[in-house]
C-alpha cells in the first residue's frame, strides 16, 4: 500500500540554502521509489482557507517511506531546509 510523505510550508526563503536542497531532492528519493505527485504550481483553497503550500511525496509503501527519510542521503541535505 502506498505510503506518503507531507510537508506544509509557510514562509519560505528561497535562498541558496533552500535552492541547494530542492536541486539534491531528487537524488534522495530515487533509491526508495519515492516521487513528488504535488510540489509548487498553483494551488487552490475551495473551502476554508490556508496559509502556504503543500508538498506530497508518493512512495510504495512505508517502509520506503521511513527507510528514505532516515537515510544519510536524506539526512545529508534536512539541515538546508529551514
Amino acid at each position: 500500500m502506498s505510503a506518503y510523505g507531507m510537508a506544509h510550508l509557510q514562509n519560505v526563503d528561497m535562498g541558496p540554502q533552500i535552492v541547494e536542497y530542492l536541486e539534491r531532492i531528487d537524488g534522495t528519493l530515487r533509491p526508495f521509489s519515492g516521487k513528488f505527485i504535488v510540489h509548487g504550481g498553483r494551488q487552490d483553497v475551495v473551502e476554508g482557507t490556508s496559509d502556504g503550500t503543500f508538498i506530497v511525496i508518493e512512495f510504495p509503501d512505508r517502509e520506503h517511506l521511513e527507510g528514505w527519510y532516515a537515510s544519510d542521503a536524506y539526512r545529508e541535505i534536512l539541515p538546508l531546509r529551514p
